[in-house]
């Protein structure tokens, strides 16, 4: 078992095979093992130059690129800390990074410099990515760079998001990575010659263990597309046989593919959505109890219908793996009945990151998937749920807590709530779930997020949300509701779809499709009023770089309409106790047929 990420450089396969495949100057390149190699050794001897020793913190700002990854074992080469930072933060969150960390210094790619430059107006800046692309690899000497290999020493400064306060430095050593990306490609059963599509930025961890390190592991190969807008261009172009997806892209991809279908006859339509009912229905069956009718179906349509598909993602896709933040079971309904099936899977930053993951040899829709086996006793690990009693045990539904190899040393200068986080050696991951029959992670919540109404009902908002997201019409929302009668909702609408229409008309589009997908949750569940605002972005710091809703920030700058939303409201709502009546929708909303 890998215990060190220097490991991984030792271990690269021969010289001439291709590792990383992505753009220099606008054209698709190759960088092979033995390119790498001198890549990083340039790097270490450029830091160490600049006097870079052991436990500094070096940040790394840049685009998605392999220099960034070049950097990173640069970085280690002299027992350094690398600290991998958003490059589209504030001003104010980059400057926070970069102080707290107490960065030694900054490598951030020339066309960041206008961007950044005043952020960072008292931190050492390289602007450069080829700084030391003119250091002779031959004048090198490799052995300059022998290091302790502590496993536990810090590997990665990775901060959170900050959804709820300021961004926290989660403290990752070479362990943590280690561990979870070697088990986790053998639980999934990556190969040598798997290739992933790696469109996850590198100051994220899931992209670290699983596009990184799980690659390097099983000498499989890293494909880097331009950039988001022609992701689906460098699928075809790299044909790979994996790809890591959060909603948004799984969201984009799923959208390609309708527009596309729609250009067809409605005869072709017709003929797709049945194979994928089919396809479905396969996938939604049990090995077992696949009858020889349905599996002969699907035989037929996998040949036929869903062959151009396959070909438009290169030919050699095997599956989607699902993370970063939970993908809605529409999401990955869809690409099951494609025949491109999207396995979801659940983590921490705080656990290197994955816990649970659906995989082909056993996966359940709607769930988060088993626990990989670096959470079991066999590699020392463990997993438990704490109820709102405070018992714990595996039966039981609460709080997941997990122990084990990977799990993060703390939290960068906090002490406190490092500990608080890690109590008797548990992580409190703040997420709630249980173990259904079948041994499948279900998550329904977050323990921060419960809202408890006037007469003591309590329930989690991101169950309705999920639900509310499924419309089309709805590109995002958010419940509230903490001490009120019943609960309300701010919604995002789809602009696009409801292009032309009156704001009563989109009212009016929005109540029936909040009834429409709260109809069988209980009464004190359903949002009895809606609001609608702006789109939540990024940019406008209501989402985090994750696409996490910052609840907080939403309630504070759209406090005045919530109030105004509310007033009277409450003892309506108190007085009647009951469900509103189905209004008729007296026009036709773009691109939409009615249900």
């Amino acid at each position: 078992m890998k215990e060190h990420l220097l490991d991984f450089l030792e271990e690269l396969p021969y010289a001439d095979t291709v590792l990383i495949k992505g753009y220099e100057d606008g054209r698709s390149s190759n960088i092979t093992a033995k390119i790498f190699r001198e890549k990083v050794f340039r790097i270490a001897s450029f830091l160490k130059n600049a006097g870079v020793s052991a436990q500094d913190r070096i940040a790394v700002i840049a685009e998605k690129c392999p220099e960034t990854i070049a950097c990173f074992f640069g970085i280690w080469l002299n027992g350094a800390i690398a600290v991998p930072v958003c490059e589209t933060l504030s001003k104010q969150e980059l400057s926070f990074i970069v102080n707290n960390a107490d960065t030694k210094l900054v490598l951030a790619s020339s066309s960041l410099r206008e961007d950044i430059a005043e952020a960072l107006s008292g931190a050492e800046v390289i602007y450069d990515f080829s700084a030391w692309t003119d250091i002779p690899f031959g004048a090198i000497d490799e052995s300059t760079f022998v290091v302790e290999r502590a496993p536990d020493a810090i590997a990665f400064l990775l901060y959170t998001s900050g959804s709820t306060g300021r961004p926290k430095g989660v403290m990752l050593s070479h362990r943590n990575i280690a561990v979870n990306a070697v088990v986790g490609a053998e639980y999934i059963g990556l190969n040598s010659t798997d290739a992933v599509l790696s469109i996850l930025p590198y100051w994220h961890s899931f992209a670290i263990t699983a596009e990184i390190f799980s690659m390097l592991h099983v000498g499989g190969k890293i494909f880097i597309p331009k950039n988001r807008k022609t992701l689906l261009k460098d699928i075809a172009l790299f044909r790979p046989t994996v790809v890591l997806s959060v909603p948004r892209v799984a969201e984009m991809l799923k959208d390609g593919i309708e527009t596309s279908v729609r250009r067809h006859p409605s005869f072709v339509q017709r003929l797709f959505a049945s194979a994928q009912r089919i396809t479905l229905r396969y996938y939604l069956t049990r090995p077992e109890s696949r009858t020889l009718f349905i599996k002969a179906l699907y035989r037929i349509v996998r040949r036929t219908v869903f062959r151009t598909v396959k070909e438009s993602f290169g030919g050699r896709l095997r599956y989607f793996i699902g993370g970063g933040a939970p993908l809605a079971v529409h999401l990955q309904e869809f690409f099951f009945s494609i025949d491109i099936p999207m396995y979801q899977g659940y983590g921490l930053t705080e656990a290197s990151p994955v816990i649970s993951v659906n995989a082909p040899h056993g996966f359940k829709i709607g769930t988060s998937g088993k626990m990989i086996p670096w959470i079991l006793p066999d590699y020392g690990g463990d997993y438990t749920f704490e109820d709102q009693r405070g018992f714990r045990g595996k039966h039981l539904k609460g709080e997941l807590l997990v122990k084990g190899a990977c799990v993060m040393k703390g939290y960068w200068d906090m002490e406190d709530e490092g500990a608080q986080l890690s109590e008797d050696g548990w992580l409190k991951t703040g997420d709630m779930g249980y173990i259904d029959k079948d041994g499948f992670l279900v998550l329904y919540g977050r323990r921060k997020n419960l809202i408890c109404l006037k007469g003591g009902e309590k329930f989690y908002p991101e169950v309705i949300e999920e639900r509310l997201k499924v419309s089309p019409y709805i590109l995002n929302a958010m419940v509230i509701g903490e001490g009120c009668a019943r609960p309300y909702v701010l919604i995002n609408s789809n602009g696009e779809l409801l292009e032309g229409c009156s704001s009563s008309e989109i009212d009016t589009v929005i109540s029936r499709e909040i009834r429409k997908a709260t109809k069988h949750l209980d009464l004190y569940q359903r949002p009895v009023r809606h609001l609608i605002l702006p789109e939540f972005t990024v940019e406008a710091s209501l989402l985090t770089t994750t696409l996490k809703l910052k609840r907080h920030e939403i309630k504070t700058r759209y406090q005045r309409q919530i109030t105004q939303l509310m007033i009277g409201a409450e003892e309506l709502v108190t007085m009647t106790q009951t469900e509103p009546a189905e209004e008729s929708t007296p026009f036709q909303a773009k691109n939409q047929s009615e249900s």
